[in-house]
């Protein structure tokens, strides 16, 4: 065998050699890829999925409800109160985890309240409206931005300054509402928490970090 047909099966076992050796790495690169996107994503419990379809729905439901023509005019001119308040009861109606869904005026004063009991919606009669202007979610809902969604921690029920008996422990989630720029008041709804079974935790912490950058999905 001359040198030139040697030097030739010499490259050729090279090649062949580099060609295992690029295909072999690629598949380990792309075991260990698919492995970290495995470990990135944990799968929600039953609950959890059951929390982030409400939040979703809710979402929807409350940004539809700010830019309502109904709402709008209400919110900057006090009209169509009546068709605004039967929008809120239907919410309530068809979301069985509401206990409340309110649209609170910038000075603390509830103006709009639907609310579920033992299977019952109703709108709450104006002499029966609270001022809320002291709680907590109030002023943290009234310092978002405009588009962005607001989760409250896991806490009591409190009407009248009073925590409610039995106790019910509740979850907020609340939208600002601004007419020609200016803020106007909130929309929030109250979830009962024994109606979705989950606690406070590293998933309702992953949500509101997502939701701090306007990203509705917990995980």
């Amino acid at each position: 065998m001359n040198t030139k047909n040697i030097s030739l099966i010499i490259f050729i076992s090279i090649l062949l050699l580099a060609s295992i050796y690029v295909i072999r790495d690629k598949t380990v690169v792309e075991k260990i890829a698919l492995k970290d996107f495995d470990l990135g994503t944990p799968k929600l419990t039953k609950n959890e999925k059951k929390f982030e379809n409400l939040f979703q729905n809710l979402d929807e439901e409350m940004s539809s409800l700010k830019e309502n023509s109904y709402f709008k005019n209400f919110v900057k001119s006090k009209e169509d109160k009546r068709k605004v308040e039967n929008l809120f009861l239907e919410i309530v109606k068809r979301t069985p985890e509401l206990h409340q869904l309110r649209f609170i005026y910038k000075d603390g004063n509830e103006v709009i309240r639907a609310q579920r009991d033992q299977g019952s919606s109703y709108l709450v009669s104006q002499n029966k409206l609270q001022n809320k202007k002291h709680r907590y979610y109030f002023k943290n809902i009234m310092e978002t931005s405009n588009n962005q969604m607001w989760l409250s921690k896991i806490d009591e029920n409190i009407e009248n300054n009073v925590i409610t008996s039995p106790n019910e422990k509740t979850l907020r989630v609340g939208i600002q509402i601004l007419v020609d720029d200016i803020k106007e008041g909130i929309l929030v709804a109250n979830i009962k928490i024994d109606k979705l079974n989950i606690i406070e935790g590293e998933f309702l912490q992953s949500f509101r970090v997502d939701m701090s950058k306007n990203i509705y999905i917990g995980y």
